[in-house]
């Protein structure tokens, strides 16, 4: 048994929901944006997860495989290859079996951004009985999460247009998807906290 498998035990005997994915390879190996070899890419992804497929495939249905954390691009283009790649992992997963066609999964758009997600995410037509949620990240406004440029103060009109903005933005394009907020953050190194409690 590897770590992961450990961890993932562990944490699912606690009564733990765990989300397993492949976390910033897309910002290595498999960063087709940055002019990586796409069938490269395409071949080693579905490959690896068939073999976490296939590691976990008899784990309770508590686990959900999320087919790649924070997916790079700016463009349709890269939108369309993180489609396509959705599908790939989607494949994989339930050619390895066991309780991976049930299995809920987490699909996402573009870095995981709100608004390339709304604008570019497609869901694909394999597996339609795949249990699936839509997961975005919120990391904005990013000077103010991250106390860029000394900005340590949220919760003027403009700040809470923006956040209703974004959120509206998930919410209309994806009625009726279950959707979570996979990563956030406004921690108090970065922010003052009454505008973190704002």
């Amino acid at each position: 048994m590897n770590r992961v498998e450990v961890v993932v035990d562990q944490a699912l005997a606690t009564g733990f929901w765990v989300v397993l994915n492949v976390h910033h390879d897309s910002w290595g190996w498999m960063d087709y944006a940055a002019g990586a070899s796409i069938p490269v890419i395409e071949a080693k992804f579905g490959k690896l997860w068939s073999q976490i497929g296939t590691r976990f495939k008899c784990k309770s249905s508590k686990l959900i495989f999320e087919a790649i954390n924070e997916p790079t691009g700016s463009t349709l283009e890269h939108a369309t290859e993180l489609n396509k790649l959705n599908d790939i992992f989607l494949t994989s997963i339930n050619n390895a079996g066991g309780n991976n066609p049930r299995r809920v999964v987490s699909l996402s758009g573009l870095n995981q951004d709100a608004t390339k997600t709304s604008q570019w995410f497609q869901r694909g037509t394999l597996y339609p009985n795949q249990p699936w949620a839509l997961q975005f990240h919120y990391y904005s406004p990013y000077d103010f999460v991250f106390d860029a440029w000394g900005r340590t103060v949220w919760g003027n009109a403009a700040d809470k247009a923006l956040l209703t903005s974004e959120f509206q933005l998930i919410k209309g394009n994806f009625t009726n998807v279950p959707t979570f907020i996979g990563e956030w953050d406004a921690s108090p190194q970065n922010t003052e906290t009454a505008a973190r409690w704002a």
